[in-house]
């Protein structure tokens, strides 16, 4: 009967340990998305005279910043990568930008990024 209770109790110890993992993992990813998008709404790849990401993509497009969807996806985990896609309800749809959350940089990856990323206001 001893045995059967070592057994249990190391069963649910083990139990809890993976579902803290799995929670604080779970943590982690929710942040580095909310970085990562946060990172290319705001940057400003002309210098700080030049208009944040989405104030240049609403200016272009003739559209309201809200109305922007951004859709974030995990690349590396262990890079620290995530590839953020802007979805707009008019115009092009292969707006993607690589966020390197490590050194904090942002980098168009599509044609239409590179286009936008250069874009003057």
């Amino acid at each position: 009967m001893k045995n059967i209770a070592r057994y249990l109790l190391g069963g649910l110890i083990l139990a809890a340990g993976v579902l803290t993992v799995s929670y604080l993992q779970y943590r982690f990813d929710q942040s580095d998305i909310r970085n990562a998008v946060n990172a290319v709404r705001s940057t400003r790849s002309g210098g700080p005279q030049q208009g944040s990401l989405e104030e240049r993509l609403s200016q272009r497009f003739g559209i309201a910043p809200e109305s922007i969807s951004w859709q974030p996806r995990i690349e590396s985990k262990l890079k620290g990568t995530v590839q953020v896609r802007a979805l707009l309800p008019q115009g092009p749809n292969d707006l993607i930008w690589e966020v390197d959350l490590v050194r904090y940089s942002v980098q168009p990856v599509t044609e239409s990024a590179k286009t936008i990323s250069k874009f003057q206001d």
